[in-house]
């Protein structure tokens, strides 16, 4: 594959080029992953000013937390590993202690930064020129000079103010907006991005505010206040009527760990006399209680929770004066207890739970959680009166603040029960179809629709019928890559049932759903596509990209002829249109075509993708590519002809797609894919009435808490 080095940028003494994903010095080229060179992007349009992880994830990763903040740290370590970059002496790249990370030294050129795809096109049929595609000046930070910190802001109970923190280059600072969270939303989208003018900035230094909370009267505004990278913590109060700062305490605890500054770290009584926080502990570098303070007598603190290793944290009242709060083993927040103690500060209920990133009540009798059970994160509701937990359709990584009684304000990612399907040949409305479930796969087959969907007990495998209902035909703890074959009879999936197990194909007769497996040998195995005639199937072997590396392609014959490798390398995504071709992607994001692939002949480039982890599909004739590529916050399909190399843009979306889930191009060139919902800044109100009443018709719910009426450990599947 011929490759065409682009723009080029000098960092230090190496030659950055984004085209080809590498960097290079004295003619050695070292080749990053394209996620590795867009955080590059980032920091080198940063020049030396910070960049926050959160901007990092939300423009590399879409926002998607639970992948991003693992990637963040691979992608580092990757440009560090090329660099020659030593993380305790960085020529290139430091780490800002709790912020994110930085450029030693401005590269040159940076100010215009762009990313280009890489592709390498087949022009038409018989000709070996080779095209670039030039996709513009696709800017990868945001115009403005700062942004809106994550992770929500915070209405006040009234609901006429806003307290929300702003960061600009190396200053994080609080704003108060005097009107509703609504008003100040549209303020911001229709905005260029810094403060409105309406907005009052209530501090002013070098330190990071975090955590700001509302009185019950709404006239005063508590939050911490610490250096950046430093130990030190103040509890400050601002009095909105006479615009004054106050410090409470001196001796507070800040987790930060393992993203940037978490939230909800503060807590008003009920009746506004106490704030309570988390307290260090004299001795212990990781550990902290939670102590209250007298907002008018601040002298008089003293500590809740008894010292004990790990940390204290999250602490919410209820209207009734009961405080609920999590005790953390260590900041990492891999495992903790959910606790809650009565107005006399004796304990009722305690909860084991995994990750969770805020709390909030919700009446007297519930606790609103936004938790990792299972990645992604999701809501859970907690009845404190039996210790039934119950998980909510919503998805968040934090809770940030209950605005009123029957109002949540949560930051989330939130990914709707739905199929869009929308034609690319007529122009008509798209139609939403609703499945059972949260979709995670879909495949298409002339008139055939098949949607693998998440829901309680695993992974459940519906088709389409004629009626436009859902027929249940497979379930499973798992299932993979569902591939309808050409007849439009039959379907075959990989599955497991165990996590000890490694992955099969299964073939279900949709006429008698009938199973049977098929016999591919040891190892795991992700179905990959049928062979256009049905003689035979293609599967990949191992785990592919993006899931994992070194994925061999094979071909399985139904005749019983051994498998024959075809590939190496390869990703998750496998076409064979009717044609008879093989389209396939490597761990490099190219894509590949072979004319015929049970006989010698020549595999072509097609084009290379912007990321492995961009979602790609092939017409049922061969001749139109279509894949997804990075459209600002948003994405945008594009369709590749590969006979004349003409590209057009054919839809855009709000946000990314899958490539698990992927695209699908059903009968009359229907194209089907999931669509999200766009929210302002990935943050929304939730009505708490409403989530309740979701919640209690979840599908999925649990009995784990120590209570004394209510004994522990008995797990309840179904409503």
């Amino acid at each position: 594959m011929r490759s065409v080095s682009g723009p080029r940028y000098r960092l230090g003494k190496f030659i950055v080029l984004p085209r080809t994903n590498e960097l290079r010095h004295n003619g050695h080229a070292e080749r990053v992953s394209p996620r590795a060179m867009q955080v590059l992007g980032l920091l080198m349009e940063a020049g030396t000013d910070c960049v926050s992880r959160n901007s990092i994830i939300e423009r590399v990763w879409d926002d998607n937390f639970a992948v991003g903040d693992h990637g963040l740290r691979g992608a580092i370590w990757e440009l560090r590993k090329a660099l020659g970059d030593n993380p305790k002496r960085p020529e290139y790249i430091q780490t800002v202690p709790r912020r994110g990370y930085r450029l030693v030294q401005t590269a040159q050129g940076a100010g215009v930064y762009a990313r280009f795809r890489r592709p390498a096109l087949a022009a038409a049929a018989g000709a070996a020129a080779v095209l670039m595609l030039w996709l513009g000046t696709l800017p990868l930070l945001p115009q403005q000079s700062g942004d809106w910190r994550g992770p929500a802001p915070v209405v006040s109970g009234d609901r006429q103010r806003v307290a929300a923190v702003y960061e600009d280059r190396n200053q994080v600072d609080l704003y108060i907006w005097p009107g509703p969270f609504e008003d100040f939303a549209n303020a911001l989208a229709h905005g260029p991005g810094q403060p409105p003018d309406q907005a009052r900035q209530i501090t002013n230094s070098v330190a990071l505010e975090t955590s700001p909370v509302w009185s019950p009267d709404n006239q005063s505004l508590a939050f911490l206040e610490h250096p950046n990278g430093g130990s030190q913590c103040r509890v400050r109060i601002y009095d909105v009527d006479q615009a004054r700062l106050r410090t409470l305490a001196e001796d507070c605890f800040v987790v930060s760990s393992p993203v940037t500054i978490v939230p909800s770290q503060l807590a008003w009584s009920p009746d506004g006399r106490f704030l309570t926080y988390q307290a260090r502990t004299a001795g212990d570098g990781d550990s902290a209680v939670l102590a209250r303070v007298e907002v008018d007598q601040p002298v008089n603190n003293r500590a809740i929770t008894e010292r004990r290793p790990g940390i204290d944290a999250f602490p919410r009242y209820s209207s009734d004066g009961r405080l609920a709060f999590l005790r953390l083993q260590d900041s990492m927040m891999a495992a903790a207890q959910l606790h809650v103690l009565d107005a006399a500060a004796r304990p009722v209920l305690v909860c084991p739970t995994t990750q969770i990133w805020g709390l909030a009540w919700v009446g007297q009798d519930y606790l609103v959680s936004a938790a990792a059970q299972n990645n992604p994160f999701s809501l859970w509701l907690l009845d404190t009166s039996t210790g039934l937990t119950l998980r909510a359709g919503s998805r968040a990584r934090h809770i940030q603040s209950s605005t009123v009684a029957d109002t949540l304000l949560v930051d989330h990612y939130r990914a709707e029960p739905l199929l869009q399907l929308s034609s690319l040949t007529h122009e008509r409305p798209p139609e939403n179809l609703e499945v059972p479930g949260i979709p995670i796969a879909v495949a298409a087959q002339g008139d055939q629709l098949a949607v693998v969907t998440a829901s309680s007990g695993g992974a459940h495998l519906f088709v389409l019928e004629p009626s436009g209902s859902f027929r249940p035909v497979f379930t499973a703890r798992e299932i993979y890559r569902p591939a309808i074959s050409p007849d439009g009879r039959r379907i075959v999936l990989s599955t497991r049932n165990s996590l000890n197990e490694n992955t099969r194909p299964v073939v279900i007769d949709l006429v008698t759903q009938a199973t049977s497996e098929l016999a591919v040998g040891d190892g795991a195995v992700f179905f990959g596509a049928w062979m256009p005639e049905g003689q035979g199937f293609y599967a990949l072997h191992g785990v592919p990209s993006p899931l994992g590396r070194r994925a061999v392609l094979k071909a399985h014959w139904m005749d019983g002829r051994a498998p024959e490798t075809l590939a190496a390398d390869t990703g998750i995504t496998i076409a064979a249109p009717a044609d008879g071709s093989l389209w396939w992607a490597d761990d490099r994001g190219d894509i590949w075509r072979k004319a015929k692939p049970d006989v010698d002949a020549p595999v072509e480039p097609v084009l290379r993708l912007s990321s492995l982890y961009d979602s790609w599909t092939v017409d049922v004739e061969g001749q139109r590519l279509l894949f997804t590529e990075r459209n600002g916050p948003g994405v945008s399909l594009m369709e590749l002809d590969r006979v004349t190399g003409q590209l057009q843009e054919r839809l855009t979306l709000a946000s990314g797609l899958d490539p698990i889930l992927g695209v699908a191009l059903g009968q009359d060139d229907t194209l089907i894919y999931r669509r999200t919902s766009p929210v302002w800044n990935g943050r929304s109100t939730v009505p708490a009435e409403a989530f309740v009443g979701l919640a209690q018709n979840s599908d999925y719910r649990w009995q784990q808490c120590f209570h004394p009426e209510h004994p522990t450990g008995q797990k309840i599947a179904g409503h």
